[in-house]
């Protein structure tokens, strides 16, 4: 197909473009879809704020999952590469800034002896596995993983506060981010 030509109805059109109607023309759910990432980023990049000012000025962890917080940085790394290899660059700011604040909850649940042998096995097998997606199928087979991939990191968050006679360690300001 020449260049300068206007493609038909029988033409392929790159994935890397964006959705169009006739004459051009946006569509109104491609255009939807390009703010979601900036709605995400609004409510992943200070969602561990409050549980790390907490657990900083405290130090108390009754209730808090190191599980959670760590299963949270290695799906949102996961994530991040995931929106890279797609070219959703908007998407990158949530991603990353949930990987580093996830990660600095989760050493510093380690420096408070929170951390376990069988979660971090569990842990590294789902890493490990994400990775085996990735090899295997390319970015569609990290993408397949990656929809599981909430259900999997809040459990463990759910479960421990579900557990912990007195959580109050939790930040409530973390929680109604997380599950919004």
């Amino acid at each position: 197909m020449d260049p300068q030509e206007n493609p038909g109805p029988a033409d392929v059109i790159s994935p890397r473009e964006p959705p169009l109607r006739a004459r051009g023309r946006r569509t109104i759910l491609g255009d939807f879809l390009d703010y979601a990432p900036i709605a995400a980023a609004a409510f992943a990049i200070p969602q561990f704020l409050p549980q790390i000012i907490k657990v900083r000025g405290t130090d108390d962890t009754a209730g808090v999952s190191w599980t959670w917080a760590t299963l949270t940085s290695v799906n949102n790394a996961a994530w991040f590469a995931y929106f890279a290899l797609s070219g959703f660059w908007t998407a990158l700011a949530p991603s990353s800034s949930a990987t580093l604040l996830a990660g600095a909850l989760a050493t510093m649940l380690v420096l408070r002896g929170q951390v376990k042998a069988r979660p971090t096995m569990l842990i590294s097998a789902w890493a490990a596995l994400l990775i085996a997606g990735f090899a295997v199928a390319g970015r569609s087979g990290l993408g397949t993983l990656l929809t599981a991939a909430f259900v999997l990191q809040v459990t463990p968050a759910i479960w421990t506060a579900y557990r912990t006679d007195h959580p109050t360690g939790i930040s409530r300001g973390t929680w109604m981010l997380v599950f919004r």
